[in-house]
């Protein structure tokens, strides 16, 4: 069922049936994300294991009937939460070097289920991947500085996890290294440029800077073969603190509470939603963009980044984003999307990224429209108040 948003967005998810999300898990075994040996091992053993009559399909089969969950989601989510439980309840060791077969995994997984099994389904049934990487926020810096370069700005992140982006943008944290594909390198020079941001406001579900949500942000943003880094990303995430303009909001998206006055209306020059909307079903998703839209001023953007492509509902001559595809097989279905009053709402995708990583980029489908949004903004911009 596809819901139309008021912003003449239209948002859809497609839940599969059981044997959908295997084929998912079969596929990242031969296609992991960041061709990670450890974890194309780990989907082989569950995939092994669910056809020879393990417990995982029963857990698997638990988790499909009472979440809302897509199969690259929970292909995701099944890793983290194992990965999670390795670093830190078990405390494993061995992990991840002795952990690149399938007949390993298995071995590993048969202890898991047989000892920690109610920790796996909790963790399974009540929480979602979060890969927190300031990397991401490259394209929302490009877009408001090319939008909006004049003004002082005021943006509100939606989904914020661990809160990198906007502390990050706030000090100029510099990105790592991204190939340009795009016209004349314009997004090298623009992303490059400081960002006069005096006022932020991120709001997540839990408060990134608890023990707690620390481990399972790092479990859940860390390939294996990246365990190795975890010192550095402390202490990058260690000198984001300091930044006072960024005010974080511990509030779940789906019940924001606009009466207790924490949250402005009509404020916000953007509100950016990173990596957010994948994990949600269409009602959720509308519910979302529409707190987006009751925080945003009349002339503010909305900034949406996201594993999706545009799809065309000829019927109603308007265009909508759809969540459903494989993140790992198709390079560039990482994407940056832009809605305005200057595109009257409707959804523009302005860039595309080769992976999540986000270490190399090209223009979008509409990255054309971004100057006709600039050549209006520039206008508003400059009218007498």
């Amino acid at each position: 069922m596809r819901q139309v948003l008021p912003i003449g967005i239209e948002l859809s998810s497609a839940f599969a049936y059981p044997y959908d999300y295997i084929a998912e898990l079969a596929h990242q075994a031969q296609h992991p994300p960041g061709g990670d040996h450890c974890i194309g091992a780990f989907n082989q053993a569950v995939v092994n294991l669910f056809y020879g009559g393990s417990q995982i399909a029963l857990l698997l089969g638990e988790v499909v009937k009472n979440r809302g969950i897509t199969p690259p989601h929970l292909a995701n989510l099944l890793f983290r939460a194992v990965q999670y439980m390795e670093l830190h309840i078990l405390s494993n060791t061995m992990y991840p070097g002795d952990f690149t077969e399938p007949t390993v995994w298995e071995l590993e997984l048969a202890r898991l289920l047989n000892d920690h099994s109610a920790c796996l389904k909790e963790i399974l049934l009540t929480r979602s991947t979060q890969t927190t990487k300031y990397q991401r926020y490259a394209g929302l810096k490009f877009v408001l500085s090319f939008l909006l370069p004049t003004r002082p700005l005021r943006v509100a992140d939606f989904g914020c996890g661990g809160n990198y982006g906007l502390p990050g943008l706030a000090i100029n944290e510099p990105f790592e290294p991204i190939v340009d594909h795009t016209a004349d390198s314009l997004f090298t020079e623009h992303v490059c440029r400081p960002c006069e941001l005096v006022e932020g406001l991120a709001l997540d579900q839990f408060d990134p800077y608890t023990q707690e949500a620390t481990t399972w942000r790092l479990a859940c943003s860390l390939y294996p073969s990246e365990l190795d880094t975890l010192e550095q990303v402390r202490a990058f995430e260690s000198r984001l603190k300091s930044n006072a303009s960024i005010r974080f909001l511990e509030s779940d998206l789906l019940d924001l509470d606009f009466d207790a006055g924490r949250i402005p209306s009509r404020y916000f020059d953007a509100v950016a939603l990173s990596t957010v909307l994948y994990q949600m079903g269409p009602i959720d998703q509308q519910q979302v963009i529409s707190s987006a839209l009751r925080v945003l001023k009349p002339d503010g953007l909305i900034f949406i980044q996201d594993f999706a492509t545009k799809y065309y509902n000829s019927l109603y001559n308007a265009n909508s984003l759809t969540f459903d595809g494989n993140w790992f097989t198709q390079p560039w279905a990482y994407r940056s999307f832009v809605a305005a009053a200057a595109t009257d709402w409707e959804v523009k995708e302005v860039l595309r990224w080769h992976n999540g990583r986000c270490r190399a980029v090209m223009e979008g489908e509409d990255f054309l429209a971004l100057l006709a949004i600039q050549r209006l903004t520039n206008i508003r911009d400059q009218e007498p108040s």
